[in-house]
């Protein structure tokens, strides 16, 4: 069974760059990355892949390649983000017609092409796979992406473990504030209608707004814990006590909260109990969800990426 073609890297874009290029015209830096797309035949799949700033990775990658043949002087910029081949680029292309990588770009006056520190603090440790010497693989975006995901897959281990590890209490309140943050609650009175459940966890209602029009029915339990759970998964029957429980609250939306996992029976119950209105978080998802709402985390360093503004230099 095979998957997705992966999109290619930004060094498997540089000759069809300068392939585009190679009748001397001047092009936007749009219409650029459009015909190398098209060159390249890539499939609606490859296109429809995004990075986190939501920009196609494949018109990222044609950005990239442009911006190291400029710092080579293979292109050269013009005004509102656009670019001519030069002799140099001409020359490049002559040389390799079928395609090239970076080391061939090295010798160009003031290249300087990717470059990525390795640190030295212990996150070196965590990161050092995603970095190798030419930094080549993915651009340097992508890179601080894999990063960033990795860490904060750590991260939510780590906080899976705390989280199961303390007290009844400590886990009600953090489960409490993790609504709070994603906007649950209305208020802390309207949030404190849930109580310590039996199991060792957060059941009951909140309000689903500030002024407590709708209101939500909760469960969070830790792995091992509450009706249903195993050894941290959650089966079937823990849904369906969870859907009665709804309905004896006279709601009909709930959230169930669990620092284990569901099983596939579990999440087919959710989907057929209340036409669909159960919302199942899992632990992995709980975790991601407390690392994006700030809950039991703290901000250890920003990276502020800018760009040129071209509009400036016009």
């Amino acid at each position: 069974m095979g998957g997705v073609v992966p999109v290619p890297g930004w060094e498997q874009m540089l000759t069809p760059v300068l392939q585009v290029l190679d009748d001397g015209e001047v092009r936007r830096n749009r219409e650029i990355k459009r015909l190398v797309i098209a060159r390249l035949a890539l499939s609606q799949e490859q296109q429809a892949v995004v990075i986190s700033s939501g920009e196609s990775m494949a018109a990222n990658r044609v950005g990239w390649a442009l911006s190291y043949l400029a710092q080579g002087g293979a292109v050269e910029r013009h005004l509102r983000s656009s670019y001519r081949i030069t002799p140099i680029g001409l020359q490049l292309l002559d040389e390799h017609p079928t395609g090239m990588i970076e080391k061939h770009l090295r010798s160009l006056p003031g290249y300087i092409g990717p470059q990525l520190e390795r640190p030295t603090v212990p996150a070196a440790k965590v990161i050092e796979q995603f970095i190798d010497a030419a930094a080549t693989a993915v651009d340097p975006l992508e890179q601080i992406d894999h990063v960033l995901d990795h860490l904060h897959e750590s991260v939510g281990t780590d906080l899976l473990a705390r989280m199961n590890s303390q007290d009844p209490v400590f886990f009600e309140q953090a489960a409490l504030d993790l609504l709070m943050a994603m906007g649950y609650g209305g208020s802390e009175g309207g949030a404190a209608r849930a109580r310590l459940a039996k199991g060792g966890g957060l059941e009951g209602v909140i309000d689903q707004d500030f002024l407590g029009l709708a209101r939500l029915y909760v469960r969070a339990v830790r792995a091992g814990a509450g009706v249903g759970a195993g050894e941290g998964l959650i089966t079937a029957p823990g849904v369906h006590d969870f859907a009665e429980a709804m309905a004896a609250a006279q709601t009909d939306r709930g959230v169930f909260l669990t620092t284990g996992a569901f099983s596939e029976a579990a999440e087919q119950a959710a989907r057929e109990e209340t036409a669909g209105r159960i919302i199942l978080i899992d632990g992995r998802t709980m975790a991601s969800l407390m690392i994006r709402h700030g809950v039991g985390v703290q901000e250890r360093h920003t990276v502020r990426i800018v760009e040129v503004d071209e509009d400036y230099f016009e």
